[in-house]
This record gives C-alpha cells, structure tokens and sequence, in this order.
C-alpha cells in the first residue's frame, strides 16, 4: 500500500506535475473529480489507511509518520483544487480572490481537523488542526488585509473574529461531549 501510494504521488504525477507549476488543461475540467483526486486525495486516503493500520499494531512512530504525510498530501490536494477553480485554464496570474480562497479553504480545513481530531480523541489531529489554524490566522492578518482598505478591511477583522469564536465554542462543546 505505501508502495502504490508512494508511486502515484511520485512517479504518477508528482508535485512537479501540479497545477501551481504546470498549465490546468492537463487535470480535467471539473473541480474536485480530477486528476488531481487520483495524484493527491487517493494516496491521501492510503496513507490515513496505512495510519489506522500501524496505531492498530501499535507502531506509532510509523502511525505518526504515515498520519503526517496524509494530512499533508490533504491540504496540498485542497489547495491545488483552489488553484484549479480560479485558474483552470493555465498558470496565469492569479487573482486576489484566490489568495483569500487559501484562508477560507484552510480555515474549513483547520476546523475539520479540529472537530475530528476531538471526536476521535486524537490529539495529534487536533494539534495539526490547531497549528493550521495558527497559520491561517497570521496569514489574513500580515498578507490578505494588508492588501484591503476601509469597510473592506472591517469586514474581513468581523469575519474573522467570528470564525475564531465560533472555532472556541465548537471546540468546547466537543471537548465537553
């Protein structure tokens, strides 16, 4: 399995042929079912797999290993699907409105984590989710605002600032449940 894996992100397509590097006429016209879901979710989803496989036998340097690369090859399959719905036909110029889709895209994701992470009682997920969220927050504040003016700028601080507190009331009420 982490062979096969290994191979279809390496040799199959890899991240030299991405859609951050390469023209988007290569990955299909649709977002998510793509060719991108073969390169970067499926290994993904083996790597979780492998994961499950190595916490059961109790290898847990393995489990942590395996768990890494999945939740890596996640983000890089989300964000490389982000890059594909603003730019699908090229690597062009991209637009403000893509670099703001990387905050909300890796916010959801940050939270999905999170809330997994607290299902499962997991804390390895929900650190990882903790520390994306982490980066998101100091990627809006020094990046995505600072090229915003006035009420624009106001909403975005609102939009934020309600994410954050919702983010806090989720994760308590799970910690709790």
């Amino acid at each position: 399995m982490t062979a096969v894996a290994l191979l279809s992100v390496v040799v199959g397509g890899g991240f030299a042929n991405n859609i951050f590097f390469t023209g988007g006429d290569d990955f299909g016209a649709w977002p998510i079912f793509n060719v991108q879901l073969l390169q970067y979710f499926v290994p993904a989803m083996l790597f979780a797999t492998k994961t499950y496989l190595c916490h059961q036998a109790d290898k847990k340097s393995l489990s942590e290993l395996y768990g890494a690369v999945a939740l890596g090859l996640l983000l890089f399959w989300v964000t490389a699907e982000v890059r594909h719905i603003h730019t699908p036909h090229g690597v062009g110029p991209s637009s403000q409105w893509e670099i703001y889709s990387y905050s909300l895209v890796w916010l959801i994701f940050a939270a999905g984590l999170i809330a997994t992470g607290l299902q499962l009682g997991i804390k390895k997920i929900r650190t990882a989710g903790l520390g994306l969220l982490g980066i998101v927050v100091v990627k809006v504040f020094l990046g995505d605002l600072s090229n915003l003016d006035g009420i624009a700028r106001a909403l975005s601080f609102i939009g934020l600032g309600g994410a954050l507190i919702g983010l806090g009331f989720l994760y308590q009420r799970l910690q709790r449940s």
